[in-house]
Formats: C-alpha cells, structure tokens, sequence
C-alpha cells in the first residue's frame, strides 16, 4: 500500500467517525426535551435556591466549627498543654 491509499484510508476513517459523531449529536438533540420559559424559570430558582442553601451551610459550618475543631490551651503556671 503506498502513501497515497493509505493517507484515503485514514480520510476516510476520519470522515466516518465524523458522521458518527453527527448522527449522535442529532439524536440528542431530538430527545432533548426543548427548553421553556416555564423551565428557564424553574431552572433559575433552582439555582438561586442552591446559593443560598451553600452561604446558609458556609454559616452553619463557621458557627460550629469551634466545637467540632477543639482548641489547646496551655497551662500557664506548669507548662503542660491541657485540651479545651
């Protein structure tokens, strides 16, 4: 086989796969469902919820992080260091 077969051979490979790759993306888009206005809605209040849920954790998560990480103290007049 000189180079000339084998260079079309490897065009064709690469055109069929391009095909492929066409056709799969055609499909997902005929199933995908068509988004609304209804949706876009829905979608920005899911998202505006999940924002907030994070900040209300990030709170939660500072008010209470000094009990779940304990601190040391040391002990002044023996020099021993004592947890909290």
């Amino acid at each position: 086989m000189n180079n000339l077969e084998h260079a079309s051979l490897i065009e064709n490979h690469r055109r069929q796969d391009e095909i492929k790759a066409a056709e799969k993306h055609r499909l997902i888009k005929s199933i995908t469902p068509l988004r609304t206005s209804e949706n876009k809605w829905y979608g920005r209040l899911l998202a505006t919820l999940g924002t907030k849920m994070v900040a209300w954790g990030y709170r939660l998560q500072s008010r209470y992080e000094e009990i779940l990480v304990p601190t040391v103290n040391t002990n002044v007049s023996d020099n021993r260091m004592t947890p909290c």
